[in-house]
C-alpha cells in the first residue's frame, strides 16, 4: 500500500472512532496527512479543462466516488455537514496531466467532526494510463472508468470497480471488493471481507484471496484462475474452462458452475466433505477426475466442505 496505507494503524484506530457511514471524526493523526508540493494545491471544489492521464487519490475516511460521464471537464466535489476552512477542504494539483486529490492541506491536524463525501466525474471518453486510490477507511467507487492500471487499497473500506483495465489490483484489511468488466489480470485480496468478479471478455488471469468471506466469480473467459479463502463460501460460474484453475478453502463448500462439454482433469481432496457432480466424470484413482479430453487442469482443495462440479 502507498502513504495511508503504510500508517494504516493509526489512521484505523482514528477511523474506529466514527464507524456510523460516512460520517469522519478528525482527530489529530500526529500532525495530520502529509504529502509534498502543498503550496501547488487548490483548495475546494474546482472543474478541470485540460486533459488528465492519471488519477491518484488519498482519502482516509468518508466515501470517493468517480465516475464518467458525457461531458468535456473533470469536476471536483466535495459535500460536507459542517462548516469547513480551506485548509480542511479537499485540496487537489494537476501536475502534468496527472490529478492528485487529498483530504485536506497537508499537516493539519483534524479537530472537527463532518461528513466529507467526494465526488469527481471526468468525460467519458478518458482513458487514464494510471488510476490510484488509497484509503484508511473510506469506501471507494469507480464507475464505468477505463484505464491500463487500477490500484485501490484500503485499511478499512469497500472497493468497487466497474469499466476496463489492463490491470486490476485491489486489497482491504477490512470491507469488500468488487469488480465487473473487462480486464487482463485481476487480483483481489481481502483480509476479512467478500470479493465479487464479474469478469468480461477475455482474461489473460484472475485471482481472489480473502482470510474471512465469500469469493463469487462469474468469467467469460480466463486462462488462470486461483481463489482461496480461508473461511468462506467459494462460487465459481465459468463460461470457458481455464488452462489452469486452482481453488483451496480451509473451511467452506466450493461450488463451480462449467459448460457441460468442458475439458479437464481435476485433482480434487477434501479432508472432511463430500464430491459430488452432475458433470461426466471418469474417476481414475482416489482424488483424479476426467472430464471430456482432461486438456486443463484442475485442483480443488478443502479441509473442511463439500466440493460440487454443477452444469451452467
Amino acid at each position: 500500500m502507498r502513504n495511508l496505507a503504510k500508517t494504516a494503524a493509526a489512521l484505523l484506530s482514528a477511523a474506529l472512532l466514527c464507524l456510523s457511514g460516512c460520517s469522519v471524526s478528525f482527530v489529530n493523526l500526529g500532525g495530520g496527512v502529509h504529502y509534498q508540493h502543498t503550496e501547488s494545491y487548490t483548495a475546494g471544489d474546482r472543474e478541470i479543462t485540460e486533459p488528465i492521464t492519471e488519477l491518484d487519490i488519498e482519502w482516509p475516511s468518508g466515501s470517493v466516488r468517480v465516475s464518467a460521464v458525457s461531458g468535456s471537464t473533470v469536476t471536483i466535489k466535495e459535500t460536507t455537514d459542517a462548516d469547513l476552512d480551506d485548509d480542511l477542504k479537499v485540496h487537489s494539483w494537476t501536475d502534468g496531466g496527472v490529478l492528485r486529490v487529498r483530504f485536506c492541506k497537508s499537516g493539519v491536524s483534524y479537530r472537527k467532526s463532518a461528513k466529507k463525501t467526494l465526488e469527481i466525474t471526468v468525460p467519458e471518453d478518458t482513458v487514464f494510463e494510471k488510476i490510484t486510490a488509497d484509503s484508511a477507511s473510506a469506501d471507494l467507487v469507480c464507475d464505468q472508468l477505463r484505464t491500463k492500471q487500477a490500484v485501490m487499497d484500503a485499511a478499512s473500506g469497500n472497493l468497487s470497480y466497474t469499466g476496463t483495465a489492463d490491470s486490476f489490483r485491489a486489497s482491504t484489511a477490512s470491507g469488500n471488493i468488487s469488480f465487473s468488466g473487462e480486464a487482463d489480470e485481476i487480483n483481489t485480496d481481502a483480509a476479512s471481507g467478500e470479493i465479487s468478479v464479474v469478469q468480461h471478455g477475455k482474461s489473460g488471469s484472475i485471482s481472489a484471496d480473502t482470510a474471512s468471506g465469500n469469493i463469487t466469480v462469474e468469467a467469460e473467459q480466463t486462462d488462470r484462475l486461483k481463489a482461496h479463502s480461508a473461511s468462506g463460501e467459494q462460487s465459481l460460474r465459468l463460461q470457458e474452462m481455464p488452462q489452469q484453475t486452482s481453488l483451496d478453502s480451509a473451511s467452506g463448500n466450493v461450488t463451480m458452475y462449467l459448460p457441460e462439454d468442458a475439458d479437464f482433469t481435476a485433482d480434487i481432496s477434501t479432508a472432511s466433505g463430500s464430491v459430488n457432480y452432475e458433470l461426466p466424470l471418469t474417476k481414475s484413482d482416489g482424488s483424479t477426475y476426467t472430464c471430456g479430453s482432461g486438456a486443463n487442469k484442475l485442483s480443488i482443495g478443502t479441509a473442511s466442505g463439500d466440493v460440487r462440479l454443477l452444469k451452467l
